[in-house]
């Protein structure tokens, strides 16, 4: 059922993009944040699964790092992938990939940052906006530009 869903959000972005030589911004950008949101899911359950199997165990959270790790490795291998089929093959996905890592890593370091400078009470606001919203943005906005320039 997820995947017809999935299919019939990407459907539209990928027939407008067959039918423009310079597809629309939004016809990228939607297979992006849904290639994003399940790279996001499992990456997430991939890096928790591989935590809780190699690494000990410690705290009340068990998996946690490993999930923050891989969802935000996952959506930003997942969205340059989507954002390049969605553009017929058009640009280097490879330094789609990276600009992409990079942007997850540049929005991840923000976290770290906020971390240290906010108090314990604000930074749950900070933080879930960023993971959800801010970082597979970027990461599609990376994708998008990356692909565009290198065509």
């Amino acid at each position: 059922m997820a995947g017809c869903l999935i299919l019939a959000l990407i459907s539209p972005g990928v027939a407008r993009a067959q039918e423009d030589p310079q597809a629309s911004t939004a016809s990228l950008a939607l297979p992006g944040l849904a290639g994003a949101a399940v790279g996001f899911l499992g990456g997430g359950l991939l890096g928790m699964g591989i935590e809780r199997s190699f690494l000990p165990v410690t705290g009340d959270d068990p998996g946690l790092r490993g999930a923050l790790i891989g969802s935000g490795l996952g959506s930003a291998l997942l969205a340059p992938v989507a954002v390049h089929a969605a553009n017929e093959g058009e640009g280097s996905l490879k330094v789609a990939m990276l600009a992409s890592v990079g942007a997850m890593g540049a929005s991840y370091a923000a976290l770290y940052v906020a971390s240290k400078a906010l108090p314990k009470s604000v930074y749950p606001y900070v933080l879930l906006p960023t993971l959800f919203v801010v970082t597979p943005a970027g990461e599609v906005a990376a994708s998008i530009s990356v692909l565009r320039a290198t065509d």
